[in-house]
C-alpha cells in the first residue's frame, strides 16, 4: 500500500514508501447443511448443522424473524460444535445465519442467510380427568376428527423424564392396566397427523394409586 498527499488546488505530492497489508480472511464461515434455504418443515423444533471450519475454536448463530436480523429470537456461541437444536418454536418464517470465530477472538464473516419456514401442527387435544376402575386406568380426550390418530404417554413424573407406557392410538380414548405402585402418575397426548406431523402435548393430568387399591 502507498499514500500521498493532496493540496486545495488538487496537486498531488509524492507517494509514499510502499508498505505491506495483511488482511485477515479466516476463519471462513461454515457452510450450512442443515435447514435447506427456502423449504417448509413439519415440526415445532429446529435442528441445525454445519461444516466444521479448520480454525475455528467456536460459532456465533442466530435465528431472526426478518432476513435483517432485526428481532432475534434465539443466538448462542458453541465451542467447537457444529451443530444446534431449538427448544419449541412458533409456526412462520424464520432467517437463520452462522459464522466462526479463531482462538484469539476474531469473528469472521457470516455465512449466507437460510430462510426456512415451520409449518402450523396439530393442536394439542382437551383431555378430561383419568378415571380409575378397579383395574383400569381410562382416560378421553377431543377427537380431532378424520386422519388424526394419537401419541398417548404414561409417567411418573409431570416432566415426562421416566416414561413407563407409550402408545400410538387410533381413537380418542385409552385404557391401560391401574399402576400397582402407590404415587401420583402423569398423562398426556399429542395428535399425529396420517402424514406422521405431530404436534405438542396435551397439559398432563394426575392421577393417585394408593397404597390399598389392590
Amino acid at each position: 500500500m502507498q499514500a500521498s498527499s493532496i493540496d486545495s488546488l488538487g496537486l498531488e505530492g509524492i507517494p509514499s514508501e510502499p508498505f505491506p497489508v495483511n488482511v485477515r480472511t479466516n476463519p471462513i464461515p461454515p457452510f450450512v447443511q442443515s435447514p435447506v434455504d427456502g423449504t417448509e418443515y413439519k415440526t415445532v423444533t429446529m435442528e441445525f448443522s454445519w461444516l466444521q471450519v479448520e480454525d475455528a475454536a467456536k460459532y456465533q448463530m442466530e435465528i431472526a424473524e426478518d432476513p435483517d436480523f432485526l428481532h432475534v429470537v434465539d443466538e448462542k456461541e458453541l465451542v467447537r460444535k457444529a451443530g444446534y437444536k431449538t427448544k419449541v418454536l412458533l409456526p412462520r418464517t424464520y432467517f437463520f445465519r452462522v459464522r466462526s470465530i479463531a482462538a484469539d477472538n476474531y469473528v469472521g464473516v457470516w455465512s449466507d442467510t437460510i430462510r426456512f419456514s415451520l409449518l402450523q401442527p396439530p393442536p394439542a387435544p382437551p383431555s378430561e380427568p383419568p378415571k380409575k376402575g378397579k383395574k383400569e386406568i381410562n382416560i378421553r380426550w377431543k377427537d380431532l376428527g378424520e386422519g388424526i390418530s394419537y401419541h398417548f404417554q404414561l409417567a411418573r413424573d409431570k416432566d415426562f423424564e421416566e416414561v413407563l407406557l407409550d402408545r400410538m392410538v387410533e381413537r380418542s380414548q385409552y385404557a391401560f392396566p391401574k399402576p400397582r405402585k402407590p404415587g401420583q402418575y402423569f398423562v398426556r397426548v399429542s395428535a399425529v397427523k396420517a402424514d406422521g406431523f405431530e404436534g405438542h402435548f396435551s397439559t398432563p393430568q394426575s392421577f393417585e394409586i394408593g397404597c390399598f387399591e389392590w
